[in-house]
């Protein structure tokens, strides 16, 4: 089974900006760029959840058609980053850019004030050939000599009807049979993060059939609890398997239980290079799954495996 096979979060990701959820003045915004093929500085402001990455990222590809370097400044948030990766991407001039190329710095609230310092005079440098595009869950982390230098865009709130339309669609998509009444519900406790949304949609349509009790969302609780778990040197292996073991009731398998953490994992502040690791033993275990007589024992074997990348000193 393949590891995102069961996760709507991203295979209904959208890839272009007609079928992102924004204000439509926003849109009517970004399609004015459209139009111009170039685009200002970007500072995109707003809460997680809300489609800022997904924009940089269509941006960059549909609206001004560039190479463009996607930075997690949660993992690289420094000054040797701002010197060595996005400089010498910015100054290679490539024959197949239509337009500048772009730089994509996510979280870039999570930027330290030197690699901030170090940004804005690469912006001045390069304002010939490279544009960037920055977003942050905080803006007032964000420097203002940075800030002054973008178009700042901070109205990300979610209009309900278009996401009503982007759900059924989701939804008919999956061949879900569904009411809106359900999906109202869902809409009541989980908007304005549509990502929550998604996923409660994707735990609650197991069947077939959407149906949504907001306990049904328990299991996305403890997908999270299980992950900062991990994630906490302090707390043991046994004891996130004691929860497991306590909370099974909750979710169907450990493989689609497992698919979530790994999703929770790559919204976390955890390095890319051991989101990457974690990714690779989801992905074995779930291939693997099938042919093993003790799921919990191999589900307490991948617990360890993942506590072991996180932190390799708890083997010894």
């Amino acid at each position: 089974m393949s590891l995102f096979k069961n996760l709507w979060v991203e295979k209904y990701r959208p890839t272009n900006l007609d079928d992102i959820i924004l204000p439509d003045d926003v849109k009517d915004k970004f399609r004015t760029f459209q139009k111009e093929g170039k685009i200002p500085h970007l500072l995109l402001v707003g809460p997680s959840g809300r489609g800022k990455t997904t924009l940089a990222k269509i941006i960059a590809k549909e609206l001004v058609e560039s190479s463009y370097l996607y930075i997690n400044a949660s993992d690289d948030n420094g000054i040797d980053t701002v010197r060595g990766k996005i400089r010498s991407f910015v100054e290679e001039a490539s024959p197949f850019d239509k337009s500048h190329k772009t730089v994509i710095l996510d979280e870039g609230d999570r930027l330290s004030p030197e690699a901030q310092d170090g940004l804005r005079n690469l912006i001045e440098s390069f304002q010939h050939n490279a544009r960037f595009i920055i977003t942050a869950n905080n803006g007032n982390a964000i420097r203002d000599a940075l800030k002054s230098r973008c178009h700042v865009v901070d109205n990300f709130a979610l209009p309900k009807k278009q996401c009503l339309v982007r759900v059924k669609h989701i939804l008919d998509s999956e061949k879900i049979e569904y009411d809106v009444e359900n999906i109202l519900k869902i809409f009541d406790d989980c908007l304005p993060d549509f990502r929550k949304v998604v996923e409660a949609l994707n735990i609650s349509s197991s069947t077939g059939k959407l149906i949504y009790k907001k306990e049904s969302t328990d299991v996305g609780k403890l997908a999270n609890v299980v992950q900062q778990s991990l994630a906490n040197k302090s707390i043991t292996v046994e004891v996130v398997r004691e929860l497991l073991i306590k909370k099974q009731d909750i979710f169907e398998s450990y493989e689609d239980f497992f698919n979530l953490v790994h999703t929770v994992f790559y919204e976390s502040k955890t390095a890319l290079k051991d989101k990457r690791k974690v990714t690779i033993l989801i992905a074995d275990f779930n291939e693997n799954i099938k042919f093993v007589k003790d799921v919990e024992l191999s589900a307490y074997a991948l617990l360890i495996k993942i506590k072991a990348v996180l932190f390799p000193e708890t083997l010894k």
